[in-house]
């Protein structure tokens, strides 16, 4: 096989054509990037020959790809990413809406 299988959190997991010089991070932005709640230290490969290897980088160099290699990207399935500003910014637009509408029925009823 020419390909390059990539699967789990990433955005358009499936088959990539085969480069040379592809490694992990390279082969999951071509399938798409990552996927938010992404454990990207802990995704892997499974060699062809089924032998798993994880992803290191030693001395700058990242483990190397080879055709007929599978990189999965596992999901972390306890996220804690609470946004203090997406809240607040949520919770004031609803408080917005909701006076709105108490003006809008407030000048219907005069």
């Amino acid at each position: 096989e020419n390909v390059i299988k990539v699967e789990g959190n990433v955005y358009n997991p499936g088959l990539i054509a085969y480069k040379k010089g592809y490694t992990i991070n390279s082969a999951v932005i071509k399938a798409g990037g990552y996927k938010p709640n992404s454990l990207r230290k802990l995704a892997y490969v499974i060699k062809s020959d089924g032998e798993i290897k994880k992803n290191r980088l030693f001395l700058g160099r990242a483990e190397r790809l080879e055709a007929g290699d599978t990189v999965v990207v596992p999901l972390n399935p306890d996220p804690k990413d609470f946004d203090i500003t997406t809240f607040l910014a949520d919770l004031s637009s609803t408080l917005a809406n909701i006076a709105a509408i108490l003006i809008i029925v407030d000048n219907q009823t005069d």
